[in-house]
C-alpha cells in the first residue's frame, strides 16, 4: 500500500488501492448523476483561493 490513512479500515484501503489501480473506464458510475449544471458551483470551497502578488500590491495601493 502506497498512502495509508488513519481514519480509514484495512478493507477501505485495501478497496482504494484497488479503484486508484483501475482505469476510469473501468470504475462503474452509472448509479451518480452526471452534474450538467454548474450555475450553483462554489468556488474556492475546499482551497483557499490565493491572490496573485499584483492582485495584493492593486489592493494594498487602493487602501493606502
Amino acid at each position: 500500500m502506497k498512502k495509508v490513512i488513519s481514519d480509514l479500515t484495512l478493507e477501505q484501503q485495501l478497496e482504494l488501492e484497488a479503484l486508484a489501480a483501475m482505469s476510469d473506464d473501468e470504475i462503474n458510475t452509472d448509479d451518480i448523476p452526471e452534474v450538467t449544471d454548474w450555475s450553483d458551483a462554489k468556488h474556492g470551497m475546499f482551497y483557499p483561493v490565493f491572490r496573485t502578488s499584483f492582485e495584493k500590491i492593486k489592493i494594498d495601493s487602493k487602501m493606502a
